[in-house]
This record gives structure tokens, C-alpha cells and sequence, in this order.
């Protein structure tokens, strides 16, 4: 190898040092920020992790309430087979159905299940967008966890699993209040708001290149 191609390269590495330096310092700086070396994003803490699974947990708990009471009030043969009866489940299988005067073949039956079937979803739906939304670090789900609470209060007219849902929704909604939870979503405001623009890439030739005309 000549000198001349020695020198070139030496002064080749010389070049890309500060290049190398300066990236691992960037990722230092990320990481000293509260930021993400793989991904340039806010740290995820492990209690934000936890606040999005109470909301999934809650969520969970009032679907399997509905199931539940749907499974409860199939009228179910009981008694020797010589004397066998159907057992009326509906009124003990939830609140609701209880609380309503009903009577086998009623129509009223029909939409107490879809009563209580929208109000599940509903509940499960709310909890399911501010579980996402907290832990991708947004703001606004602290206000919606209150709704999602309200809402969960109509699970104490299906059956004790449904209830369970208000206590997980509600420790998540408080959660979301502390100042842990909200330094996070400011963590995130913040970073949202810085877009980088991308270098100006020139003039753009469309068509063969002038040198091949």
C-alpha cells in the first residue's frame, strides 16, 4: 500500500470520529432526558404499565360479568328424571333481572339482556381506549377515566364479577391523577411537540440526468 493511500485513509478515520463521537453522546443525552436509546420516545415506567392494566383488567371483569349472567340465566332441568322440571334462572341471574318483574317468554327479557349487554360493552370499550391512550401518554384519558368510573357504576346491576371492574377502573382512574402519571403525559407533551424537519435535499431532477442527454 503507497503512502499516499495511508494518509487518505488515516485522514478518513480522523473524519468519522467526531461523526462516531458525537452519535454516542447523543445517546447518552437521550438517555440522561428520560428517553428511549432505541426508539427516541419517553420512558414507559413500570406504573404506567401498571395503570394501563388495571384499565384492561377492568375491562376484562365486565365482559365476564355479561357472560356470566348469559350463562346463568339458561332455564336448566332439575329434579329426577321422572319428575323433571325446568329451573326459572333469569330473575337470580343478575340484579336487573331480578329487579324487573319478567316471566318466561316475555319479551322484556330479551331487552334487559341487551340492556345489560350494551352497558358491559360500554363500560369495556372506555376502559379499553384510556388504558391505550394513558400509556401511550396522552393527557386527555385522565378526564375520560372519570367517565369510564361513572360508567362502571351500572355493573352493580349484573352480578359481583361485573362489580369488580368499578374497583380495578377506579384505582386506574386515581392513578392517573398522581403526579408520577402526570409528569409522564408532560414527558410526551413535550416530546410530541418537537417535529424535526428533514434536511433540504436540493434541487430534484426529474427525467435523464443533464450528463446523459
Amino acid at each position: 500500500m503507497s503512502e499516499a493511500t495511508t494518509d487518505a485513509a488515516r485522514a478518513s478515520e480522523r473524519a468519522r470520529a467526531p461523526e462516531a463521537a458525537g452519535g454516542a453522546h447523543a445517546v447518552v443525552e437521550a438517555s440522561d432526558a428520560g428517553l428511549s436509546p432505541r426508539t427516541g420516545e419517553p420512558r414507559r415506567p413500570w406504573y404506567v404499565w401498571a395503570v394501563a392494566a388495571l384499565f384492561f383488567v377492568g375491562a376484562v371483569l365486565a365482559v365476564s360479568g355479561l357472560l356470566q349472567m348469559m350463562w346463568t340465566c339458561i332455564d336448566r332441568p332439575v329434579g329426577p328424571p321422572e319428575a323433571r322440571q325446568m329451573r326459572n334462572n333469569f330473575p337470580t341471574s343478575s340484579w336487573l333481572n331480578g329487579a324487573v318483574p319478567n316471566q318466561p317468554g316475555d319479551s322484556v327479557r330479551i331487552v334487559l339482556v341487551i340492556a345489560q349487554f350494551a352497558l358491559a360493552m360500554t363500560v369495556a370499550t372506555l376502559a379499553v381506549i384510556v388504558g391505550h391512550y394513558a400509556w401511550r401518554g396522552f393527557r386527555w384519558p385522565r378526564w375520560w377515566a372519570l367517565i369510564a368510573l361513572a360508567a362502571s357504576a351500572t355493573m352493580l346491576m349484573i352480578n359481583p364479577l361485573a362489580t369488580a371492574s368499578i374497583a380495578a377502573i377506579g384505582l386506574g382512574a386515581l392513578a392517573l391523577w398522581t403526579p408520577p402519571l402526570r409528569r409522564f403525559s408532560a414527558r410526551w407533551a413535550e416530546h410530541g411537540r418537537y417535529v424535526p424537519r428533514p434536511d433540504d435535499p436540493g434541487p430534484v431532477f426529474y427525467g435523464p440526468l443533464p450528463r446523459y442527454r
